[in-house]
């Protein structure tokens, strides 16, 4: 009661008074530090003017106040946040956290959020602020991308803090072992960092935590036993980091833990059997770890499991029936594995099931799902690349059947279309068996309908049309794109094949290269030829590498995993497309390898910061960022065909981020997504951004002039793609290899200048190189080799181009790359060389 009347008379007292009591009532000290605080994060000069009492009569929504009664009535400032919520005024370019916050002792919380963005103002913790705001509970600093430096050690002196969470900013270094201190913890997030080393054993001794998330960070070692101790948690992230061992038995301590993510990472099987007392788990996501041994039986003992994921581990032996006891599981992915034997019949009476994935395995015998329970989980279910099994049942199934690609168990009559006949008025039927290895499924666009309708064909590789691979001999690139435009469906051909508008850049891209001849010296021994270069401090064969090109998948059920171990096998450098139909995580998981990951820059700047520390993370060493492709170019053939990514594909590097989709459209689905989510404001300084929160180095793709190529130098570029997207984007701009020479000239050997567009020969690839190119990259031959015969048809690309750039050096008098000087060719350009006098 006397608290009540103390805070009545002292609201009675302001009213009367005015601003001269609140100022009175509010520590002077305390006021002015929050101005300052302020000042250094928000772009507002004038916000002390604004709010000159924030806790009273002028409040502002970041800003929360506590009375204090100890002598007089005090206003204290306890929370400060910024945030999406609070978007009036924004952050500043420079803003920083000011020294004034040791102003603040009553603050309690602060959270900040995606506030230091720039580049040119890298932000760090301060060790005697944040070792001395000992009356903090709820640290938040989230999302900011030149939040970097390490954690003080220093921070263990809020034994008050029960929330820190520093998520998604640039940290690096050793997570404090001083953590172990913060006994009132109930949650730490240090998530999409860049911690490296291991996970301090005194986290062990935060008995009050109930959520501990580490991933997507550097971390190795193993996990310590000491986390069976936390007997509270409820939820262990520790998903895409570099931990490897064994698991613990003791994690099976932990009855009220809900969610257990360890994907990601290096860590062995088998998963102990002491995970049954982890009886309220409903989250089991163990994906991508060699644990290399069957589905562990403790599984069939979560009654309360929601989700299972063993994607990617290596297991092998059956898919245990009793999985099918699980009533309240929605999700099960066991895809890309060893598993053997049949799908247990029992996952049909699962009726919150709503994915199953079991794509990529041994699988073998007769699909035995209801109907209902096919038609219900649709492109949900996954069954594809098991080639032992099969359907009884296919022609009543042929609608959900097309997003699985089972072969009928008997010989039965498919029917097959013909892209190229809009009233398939030639259809044909075919007899086949599912171990006919001349065979193959084909996916069929109804032209008909000029729309994303897919019809699924079961169509043999018909030896009268030549199809063969195995009856034919390839000897040039060239021959891979007339069988890829044979077998693929004509929405996806034209896809891969087709340029903007007229295509004149199209077809001039491989024109200009035979404009150019040669002007060979004889008399040389090149019983030698070494072809080995470095691209950016990495050893590869040949100058000759892969391009990104988008869904692969398309191309071949394999796709970009076929790609990655092909590129890997002529050892040279593969570049994973951003709207890759495979993760970064997965490319990484076919092998060693030298690996670019190609960049779109998406208007959500969150998202790009995630891929790009994925990409990192997973081992990929360069980023090549895309930079002219603000809007799509006008890809007639797309339009014609509505192009759109098949059903049963996603775009898996935005997959949980509800950007892996492409909505229909009524001209193309690419240029719709484009249009919604690429940045049409991409400028020179977001290149200097993404050198913040990556210590990859970075390419530009897309350089076709002077100018640009020194400002790519200006701006700290590591290299230059000179490229027109394939002639994809703006039609009658030069070909790439007309352009090349002035790039190189502009860069001034500063930087190496790449080249992309057009390389179909291995005298291609010696021209480009004779006019200053370190290397050049290779794109569509990749796909349609890919189409036409998977990774053995990559691999004879690659190999055919090597050889024929071999031979190129031999007979131009060239032993080794150093060698190829301007003097071996002559281009329509030139001015006329003076004729040596004897």
């Amino acid at each position: 009661m006397a608290s009540s009347l103390a805070v009545f008379f002292v609201g009675l007292f302001l009213v009367l008074t005015g601003e001269v009591i609140a100022m009175v009532n509010m520590n002077e000290d305390e006021l002015l530090g929050l101005f300052d605080v302020m000042s250094s994060l928000l772009d507002y000069s004038d916000w002390a003017k604004q709010y000159p009492l924030p806790c009273t009569d002028t409040p502002w929504p970041g800003v929360e106040c506590e009375i204090s009664l100890d002598n007089f009535p005090t206003y204290h400032v306890t929370k400060l946040h910024i945030g999406p919520d609070v978007i009036d005024p924004p952050c500043k370019n420079s803003a920083n956290l000011s020294d004034s916050l040791l102003k603040l002792p009553y603050l309690k919380t602060l959270s900040i959020f995606n506030c230091f963005v720039s580049s040119s103002s890298p932000v760090n913790l301060s060790p005697t602020v944040f070792g001395s705001l000992t009356s903090l509970e709820h640290l938040a600093l989230q999302s900011n991308p030149s939040l970097s430096g390490e954690i003080p050690s220093t921070l263990s002196n809020i034994v008050s803090l029960r929330v820190l969470s520093l998520s998604q900013n640039s940290l690096h270094g050793k997570i404090p072992r001083e953590l172990g201190k913060l006994v009132s913890l109930q949650q730490l997030d240090l998530s999409y960092n860049n911690f490296s080393g291991e996970i301090p054993e005194e986290i062990g001794g935060l008995k009050s935590l109930s959520i501990l998330d580490l991933s997507w960070n550097n971390l190795e070692g193993v996990v310590h036993c000491s986390l069976g101790m936390l007997k509270l948690l409820q939820k262990i992230d520790l998903s895409s980091n570099k931990l490897n061992g064994s698991l613990p038995p003791d994690l099976g301590k932990l009855n009220k833990l809900v969610l257990l993510d360890l994907s990601h990472n290096f860590i062995n099987g088998p998963i102990p059997e002491t995970f049954s007392g982890l009886e309220n788990l409903q989250y089991l996501i163990i994906d991508h770890n060699p644990i290399r041994s069957t589905i562990p039986f403790f599984v069939g003992t979560l009654k309360s499991l929601t989700s299972i994921s063993f994607s990617g581990c290596g297991l092998t032996g059956r898919i245990p029936s009793y999985i099918s006891s699980l009533n309240t599981l929605t999700a099960l992915s066991l895809d890309n594995n060893n598993l053997s034997g049949s799908v247990p019949p029992g996952l049909g009476s699962l009726t919150s099931l709503h994915q199953l994935n079991l794509s990529n395995n041994q699988l073998s015998g007769e699909l035995q799902l209801p109907e209902e329970f096919i038609d219900r989980l649709g492109k949900r279910l996954d069954v594809k690349g098991n080639p032992g099994l099969c359907t009884s049942d296919y022609m009543k199934k042929n609608i959900s059947m097309l997003y699985h690609q089972i072969l009928p168990c008997l010989e039965k009559q498919i029917i097959t279309g013909d892209h190229d006949d809009d009233n398939n008025n030639n259809n044909k039927t075919f007899q086949n068996h599912p171990d006919d290895t001349n065979a193959q499924w084909l996916l069929v666009i109804n032209q008909k309908l000029l729309s994303s309708t897919i019809v699924l064909c079961w169509q043999p590789k018909v030896e009268s049309l030549k199809q063969s691979i195995g009856k034919m001999e390839i000897t040039n690139v060239n021959e891979y794109e007339a069988i890829a435009k044979q077998k693929l469906p004509k929405m996806i051909y034209d896809y891969y094949a087709s340029g903007a508008e007229d295509q004149w850049t199209l077809k001039e891209n491989q024109n200009a290269f035979s404009r150019i001849l040669f002007r060979p010296r004889i008399l040389i021994d090149v019983s030698k030829i070494d072809m080995t270069t470095t691209v950016l401090g990495f050893n590869i064969s040949m100058p000759i590498m892969i391009a990104p090109t988008a869904m692969q998948k398309m191309a071949h059920p394999e796709g970009e995993y076929a790609t990655a171990r092909a590129a890997s096998a002529a050892g040279t450098i593969m570049t994973l497309s951003s709207w890759a139909t495979s993760s970064v995580e997965e490319v990484a998981s076919t092998g060693p390898g030298i690996r670019f990951f190609q960049l779109y820059v998406y208007k959500d700047r969150n998202v790009v910061a995630q891929l790009v520390r994925r990409a990192e993370r997973a081992g990929f060493k360069t980023i090549a960022l895309t930079v002219d492709t603000p809007r799509l170019g006008r890809r007639e053939a797309d339009i014609k065909n509505r192009f759109t990514l098949p059903p049963f594909l996603t775009l898996k590097n935005f997959e949980g981020l509800n950007l892996g989709k492409m909505d229909k459209s009524d001209d193309s689905g690419l240029a719709s997504y484009v249009a919604g989510q690429i940045d049409r404001s991409l400028s020179w300084k977001d290149v200097k951004w993404l050198q913040t929160i990556t210590s990859l180095p970075i390419l530009v793709k897309g350089v076709l002039t002077a100018e640009d190529a020194r400002l790519a130098v200006q701006h700290g570029a590591a290299g230059i793609i000179v490229s027109n997207h394939g002639a994809r984007q703006l039609d009658y701009v030069p070909a790439t290899i007309i352009a090349l020479e002035e790039v190189v000239k502009a860069a001034q050997g500063r930087i190496p200048v790449f080249l992309d567009g057009g390389v179909r020969r291995g005298t291609d690839v010696f021209k480009a190189l004779a006019l200053g190119a370190s290397g050049i990259f290779i794109g569509r031959p990749v796909v349609f080799s890919l189409a036409a015969d998977g990774e053995a048809g990559v691999r004879k690309v690659l190999q055919m181009l090597r050889d024929e750039f071999e031979l190129t050096m031999a007979l131009s008098g060239c032993r080794s790359l150093k060698e190829i000087t301007r003097n071996h060719i002559v281009t329509d350009w030139d001015t006329p060389r003076a004729i040596a006098r004897l």
